[in-house]
């Protein structure tokens, strides 16, 4: 995985991991999760997509932006790739890498019929 994402080995010091459940409306805007003295450390990004099937929700698909440097911080160049969430599905990327979650539209608003994943960072 680490040669196909083009990222150098590296010991791996501690693994974090949260669960999160998505439903109407909710979003995360474009951010990289290594952005912060706190979590500096990450190196490597996962994303892990499980929910009900049928699909009850639409939306909440994985943006994976192309970007460049703007003084301290990354832009979007306005390209990327779309991930859309699929059961049993695993995306890594690294952590530096501007990404996003589209807004998540789930008519029924049930907690069972949410876009659930299980999110996790690789530390140095």
């Amino acid at each position: 995985m680490l040669d196909q994402l083009g990222v150098e080995e590296f010991p791996i010091t501690q693994v974090e991991a949260q669960i999160t459940a998505s439903n109407d409306g909710d979003f995360f805007g474009a951010h990289s999760d290594d952005s912060q003295e706190t979590i500096a450390s990450r190196r490597i990004t996962f994303v892990y997509f499980f929910h009900r099937e049928p699909c009850q929700f639409e939306g909440g698909e994985l943006r994976l932006h192309d970007s460049r440097r703007k003084g301290a911080q990354d832009v979007s160049t306005g390209s990327y790739q779309m991930i859309v969430p699929q059961p049993n599905q695993i995306v890594f990327f690294p952590c530096s890498l501007l990404h996003e979650i589209t807004p998540v539209e789930c008519p029924s608003r049930a907690f069972a019929d949410s876009r659930f994943t299980l999110n996790g960072w690789l530390h140095k």
